[in-house]
């Protein structure tokens, strides 16, 4: 069998399949075509440290809470303040958010609780004064900004409250707490 002959049965066969395919597409059904665009997911990095047993990045859906970024760093560790986050608090792209410890971290053997003030609930600035480098007037900015925007969601809102910045609040957030 010659070359050419090969080639034409070739193209034959190709094109007998090629029929056959073409009559199970169904061109005039237009409702198999998507004409939608699905939402879109947007995902956020967000960080977690301190007494949580992963801690690290982690991508979450927008709207994700505390409780999500918990779950995703494996959870709370026995040693975590519960009482420093809340777990239906939304989590925002871009901060670093952080579990304090309910004991002492110096002690691992300690289960003193670390003395600690509500910043939801205080009204007296010199309640935060017993932190170090925390004065009258930090105090104040505290709960002057409380009054002004509404109760503390997380920890890491402490950032925004003026004369607060990076040092001032790692001073800050093994001291504080949301709720009792």
């Amino acid at each position: 069998m010659s070359v050419t002959i090969k080639i034409i049965i070739g193209v034959v066969i190709a094109t007998i399949l090629g029929l056959l395919v073409l009559q199970f597409i169904d061109f005039g059904n237009a409702s198999n075509v998507v004409t939608e665009n699905p939402t879109e997911v947007i995902r956020n990095s967000i960080g977690i440290s301190g007494y949580v047993v992963s801690p690290g990045n982690y991508l979450l859906d927008e709207g994700a809470t505390m409780q999500d970024l918990i779950d995703k760093a494996g959870g709370i560790t026995d040693r975590a303040d519960t009482r420093a986050f809340l777990p239906s608090a939304l989590v925002s792209k871009n901060v670093e958010y952080y579990i304090p410890p309910r004991y002492d971290p110096t002690d691992i053997c300690s289960d003193e609780e670390i003395q600690k003030v509500n910043i939801n609930s205080v009204s007296d600035p010199a309640a935060l004064t017993f932190i170090d480098g925390i004065g009258d007037s930090i105090s104040e900015a505290i709960i002057t900004y409380r009054e002004e925007n509404g109760l503390y969601q997380t920890i890491e809102d402490l950032m925004n409250v003026s004369g607060i910045g990076n040092a001032t609040y790692t001073k800050l957030r093994n001291y504080v707490i949301l709720t009792n």
